[in-house]
């Protein structure tokens, strides 16, 4: 649908609506409302997300009065830039990442294509990544500036850097190779919201979903999805605040007969909070990427219906499945099936290695409860379980070609079976699954407690 002036009108309408129920609810629920902007530390007005809905207003206006095509485009990442800046606490900081962005693409291309540059550079991201992990472990001393920096290119950037980086120098992809759709995909606001899985998000897919405004029909399904995911947030916030007020002290409150029941349905609280989280988040930024042009799918896939732990991987986070797929898993699998490496040990390992990457990276120094080293190890060891447990149907017998299709057990689709033709074997499989996640999630938690210190930003 081309946008006319009419059509921006109601496109605005929808953003004020959004941002006025988000400022209600941050003025009613204070403390129990958990979401923000990732690229704020300091409280203040620029940390409301109703921030968000309001700059996009401002961003359509652009879309309009730039001329369609590649004009309406650099329009559009200036705003998307600017915004960045205006948001960023620290304008020194966010400037200079801007210079060293533009930097970094200019040696992407020019510099041959040698592997050389790729080790070097994927060596410098990984540095980037380890390097606030040991810092944070250290309990090292930061300002706010290197604070602010190490969540802005950790958190919100460091990860769609290796996804353009891989797309350009692994897949050797040609198309969308312009500086702005370079800086289009880094500073879209779409990914400065918190929490929310869509951080890990693939380079060629941002560019293949932009497209035109929804119609009528898809534009009241989205304003409904951003109203949904507003109201998700407002149950999160609450549910988590009851956590922290009453269920916290249930275990010094028990038997100790009881107590690992106790943990569990602990655990179980948090499966489900967690799922009210990450829809939330989900639904509200799809929202806002379909009313700004990009038709990015939907992530949630019923992932409390999953009937194995790595189903369950694939129907809560499909954008981080298909990261972990695309940029880490097959790559590296192929490259070291063709050294006569035994699938068997390879497949299960890389798997349980490149979600173990995208985990660790969210540890320390990050927005909201801050998640401890050995937390993130309970998370990461519990994804290689679930990894494991997928291979157990794979006929390592075959031979190394018929072999290429255990690649893809990681990243079969999603089984859409509907609940109504379940048999027995499918609801043990789905009670199963959801007491392996409670039991990750109260071992996470443990963890948490024992080993976590007050960090706070």
């Amino acid at each position: 649908m081309i946008l006319t002036w009419k059509n921006l009108s109601k496109y605005t309408f929808s953003f004020l609506i959004f941002a006025a129920f988000i400022f209600l609810l941050e003025y009613l629920l204070e403390s129990k409302f958990p979401f923000y902007l990732d690229v704020e530390i300091k409280p203040g007005l620029l940390e409301t997300l109703s921030i968000l809905p309001l700059a996009c207003i401002v961003l359509l206006i652009l879309k309009k009065l730039a001329p369609i095509g590649r004009s309406q485009q650099i329009a559009l990442t200036l705003g998307y830039i600017l915004l960045f800046v205006l948001l960023s606490p620290y304008v020194t900081v966010a400037l200079a990442s801007i210079g060293a962005f533009c930097l970094l693409f200019i040696l992407e291309k020019h510099t041959p294509k040698t592997r050389s540059f790729f080790v070097l550079f994927l060596l410098f991201i990984l540095t980037s990544l380890a390097g606030p992990v040991i810092l944070y472990s250290l309990d090292t001393p930061l300002s706010d500036p290197q604070i602010y920096f190490v969540l802005l290119f950790k958190f919100s950037i460091a990860l769609r850097l290796i996804s353009w980086i891989v797309d350009r120098r692994v897949y050797l992809r040609t198309e969308h190779s312009s500086v702005w759709d370079f800086l289009e995909y880094i500073f879209c606001p779409i990914f400065f919201i918190f929490p929310g899985q869509i951080q890990n998000f693939l380079f060629r897919y941002f560019h293949q979903n932009k497209g035109e405004l929804p119609d009528h029909q898809s534009y009241l399904r989205n304003f409904g999805m951003g109203l949904w995911g507003i109201s998700l947030m407002a149950l999160y916030g609450y549910i988590s605040w009851f956590f922290w007020k009453k269920i916290f002290y249930y275990p010094y409150e028990v038997s100790s007969d009881f107590l690992p029941l106790v943990h569990l349905g602990i655990g179980l609280y948090w499966v489900l909070a967690l799922y009210f989280q990450q829809t939330a988040a989900m639904a509200f930024q799809v929202s806002l990427a379909r009313l700004l042009g990009y038709q990015f799918k939907y992530d949630m896939h019923y992932p409390l219906l999953a009937r194995s732990p790595i189903d369950f991987l694939r129907r809560n986070g499909s954008y981080t499945m298909d990261y972990v797929v695309e940029v880490g898993y097959k790559p590296m699998s192929l490259l070291l099936l063709k050294k006569k490496l035994r699938p068997v040990f390879v497949l299960p390992l890389v798997g349980a290695f490149t979600y173990a990457f995208v985990v660790l990276s969210k540890t320390g120094y990050r927005p909201g409860p801050d998640r401890v080293w050995a937390a993130s190890l309970v998370l990461a060891a519990s994804i290689f379980v679930y990894i494991c447990l997928s291979y157990m149907n794979v006929d390592w017998s075959k031979k190394p070609l018929e072999q290429r299709r255990a690649i893809d057990t990681v990243s079969d689709p999603i089984d859409h079976k509907p609940w109504r033709s379940w048999t027995t074997n499918d609801y043990w499989a789905w009670a199963g699954t959801l007491l392996l996640l409670a039991a990750s999630n109260s071992l996470l938690g443990l963890v948490q407690v024992m080993f976590g210190v007050n960090r706070g930003l």
